[in-house]
C-alpha cells in the first residue's frame, strides 16, 4: 500500500479510498454516527471495523443507508458480505498448518488449495486463515456450526470475508516471501506462501509437545543421524519426512535414522576456535582429501564467526571416515566435534560468495579485513607478509580498512598459495587517485594545484582531508 493524501495507507483504488475517507470522517463527527457504523459492521458479521478492509460494495450500503436514514442492520444483511463463500479464520494457533485447517473444516469439503494462512509484511503467522468455500451456503453453515470450536486447544472465531480481503492478505504475504527470498529464506508451496518445510517444523513440534514418549522418538531419531541438532528447523525437508513416515508406520525411529544418512558427504565441525581460519581446518583434515575450496567457516546474520566450520568431502565413504577418526581431536587446543549435515545446513549458515558479493558488498569486505587481521594475528609471518605487501603496494596503509576489496582478495589469494606478497602486490593500472600525505594545516587546494602543475590538474580534481570535527587532516 501507498501512502494516500487523506494521511493513511492507500488500497490503490481512488474510488475505495474516497469510500474510507467519508466513512472515517462520518465516525469523527459524533458517537451516534459512529454507533451506526458499529451496528453495521457487527450486522454484517465479518470481524472488521475499520473501513479499509471492507469491500466497495459494502461501504457503498453503508453510506446509502447512512445518507437515507435507514438502519445499518437492514441495509447489512443485503451486502455482498451476506452472500460470500470466503469466510475468515481468527485464533489459529502459530504451529498449526493449512492440514489442521483443512481438518477442522472437513465436513464442508475444503481442500487445501482452498486454504490460506495469513502473514504479516516481517513473513510472521498473524493467527488468521482464509478459507473458501464451494457455495456460500456453505460458509454460512460452517460459520454457525464451528464457531468457537477448537484447533489444538484454541477456540477459533470466524467471519464472513470477501475475495477482496483474502486478495489483499494474499498480496502481503507474497511481498513477505519476496523479501524472505532476498534474505536467502524461500518459503515453497500453496499460494508461494508456505512452505514445505514449514509445514513439518510444525508437525514435529505438535509431536513433541503431545508426550514425553513422542518426544524422546524424535531425540533417539536425531541421535541416530549423528547431526547434533534436535531443533527440527535445523532438519533437512528429506530427514523430517522420513522420521513423519516411519512415525506414522509404528517403526523405531533408529531405522529410518539410517535410511537418511546414507547420502550425505558434508560434515559440521562444532568448538573451531574464533581465531582459527579455513587453513586451520583443512590441516585438521589432511589426509581426507579436503582443500580450502571445500571449507566455509559458519557465520552468523551479522557476519561473525560461530565456530562452527562445513566440509564437503569428495566423497560420502570419505566423510563417515572422517566423522568417526577425528572426533574429539583438536584444533588450537579446542576439542573439535564432528557431525553430519547437508548442503541445506551449509548454506543457512554460511555467507556464500556469490550471495555477499552481489547483495551485501560491505559484509564481503568485512569478511575480508577479518581474514586478514586473523592472518596476521595467528601466523608467524603473517604480520610480515601483510607488511611486505602493504610497502610493495605503496598505498601507505597497514589498515587493512583502509585497503579496497580486491587489494585485500589479492593479498589472501597470494597467502594460500605460499606465494610471495610481491607478486600479488601490483597497483591496479587503471586507478586515477593518488593520496597525498603532510600537506601543512595552512594550505589550500591552490597549494596542491600549484604543487602539480605538471600534471595538469584543476580545482575540481582535488580534496582536502577533514576530520569528523570538520579539521583538516594534513592529507589531499
Amino acid at each position: 500500500y501507498n501512502s494516500s493524501p487523506m494521511g493513511w495507507a492507500s488500497s490503490g483504488d481512488i474510488q475505495k479510498d474516497h469510500l474510507t475517507a467519508r466513512i472515517k470522517e462520518i465516525q469523527r463527527s459524533g458517537q451516534d454516527a459512529k454507533d451506526k457504523w458499529y451496528r453495521f459492521c457487527d450486522a454484517t458479521r465479518t470481524g472488521n471495523r475499520d473501513p479499509a478492509r471492507h469491500d466497495c460494495d459494502t461501504l457503498r450500503s453503508f453510506l446509502s443507508a447512512y445518507d437515507n436514514g435507514e438502519a445499518p442492520e437492514i441495509t447489512a444483511a443485503q451486502t455482498k458480505a451476506s452472500s460470500s463463500s470466503v469466510l475468515r479464520l481468527r485464533g489459529v494457533p502459530f504451529q498449526s498448518d493449512v492440514l489442521d485447517v483443512v481438518y477442522f473444516l472437513r465436513e464442508y469439503g475444503v481442500t487445501e488449495s482452498q486454504v490460506m494462512l495469513a502473514r504479516s509484511s516481517e513473513g510472521r503467522k498473524t493467527g488468521e486463515a482464509y478459507a473458501v468455500f464451494s457455495t456460500p451456503e456453505l460458509a454460512e453453515r460452517a460459520m454457525e456450526e464451528k464457531q468457537n470450536q477448537e484447533i489444538r486447544g484454541r477456540y477459533i472465531e470466524l467471519f464472513r470475508s470477501s475475495t477482496e480481503e483474502r486478495d489483499q492478505a494474499l498480496a502481503q504475504a507474497q511481498m513477505a516471501t519476496a523479501h524472505a527470498a532476498m534474505q536467502g529464506r524461500v518459503y515453497e508451496g500453496g499460494y508461494g506462501v508456505f512452505s514445505e518445510k514449514e509445514e513439518m517444523v510444525a508437525r514435529i513440534k505438535a509431536i513433541q509437545r503431545s508426550g514425553f514418549e513422542q518426544k524422546s522418538k524424535w531425540e533417539r531419531y536425531c541421535d541416530a543421524t549423528r547431526t547434533g541438532n534436535r531443533d527440527p528447523s535445523l532438519h533437512s525437508i528429506e530427514s523430517m519426512r522420513m522420521f513423519l513416515e516411519a512415525l506414522a508406520r509404528g517403526e523405531e525411529p533408529e531405522a529410518p535414522a539410517k535410511r537418511a544418512v546414507t547420502s550425505t558427504n558434508v560434515l559440521r565441525l562444532r568448538g573451531v576456535p574464533f581465531q582459527s581460519d579455513i587453513l586451520d581446518v583443512v590441516e585438521f583434515l589432511q589426509g581426507y582429501g579436503v582443500d580450502k575450496t571445500q571449507v566455509a567457516l559458519g557465520r552468523s546474520s551479522s557476519g561473525k564467526v560461530t565456530g562452527e566450520a562445513f566440509v564437503a568431502f569428495v566423497s560420502v565413504e570419505m566423510a563417515e571416515k572422517a566423522l568417526d577418526e577425528k572426533q574429539n581431536q583438536e584444533i588450537r587446543g579446542r576439542y573439535i566435534e564432528l557431525f553430519r549435515s547437508s548442503e541445506e545446513e551449509q548454506a543457512q549458515n554460511t555467507i556464500a560468495g556469490g550471495l555477499t558479493a552481489g547483495l551485501y558488498p560491505e559484509r564481503e569486505k568485512d569478511e575480508l579485513v577479518a581474514r586478514v587481521k586473523m592472518i596476521q594475528r595467528s601466523r608467524q609471518d603473517g604480520r610480515t607478509k601483510w607488511e611486505e605487501f602493504c610497502t610493495v603496494m605503496r598505498t601507505g596503509n597497514r589498515d587493512p580498512v583502509r585497503h579496497t576489496a580486491e587489494s585485500l582478495k589479492a593479498f589472501i589469494d597470494s597467502y594460500d598459495k605460499g606465494e610471495s606478497p610481491q607478486a600479488s602486490a601490483t597497483l591496479n593500472p587503471s586507478t586515477l587517485v593518488l593520496r597525498l600525505r603532510g600537506v601543512p594545516f595552512q594550505s589550500d587546494v591552490n597549494d596542491v594545484i600549484g604543487f602539480l602543475a605538471p600534471y595538469d590538474i584543476d580545482g575540481a580534481q582535488v580534496v582536502l582531508g577533514h576530520g569528523r570535527d570538520g579539521r583538516k587532516t594534513g592529507e589531499a
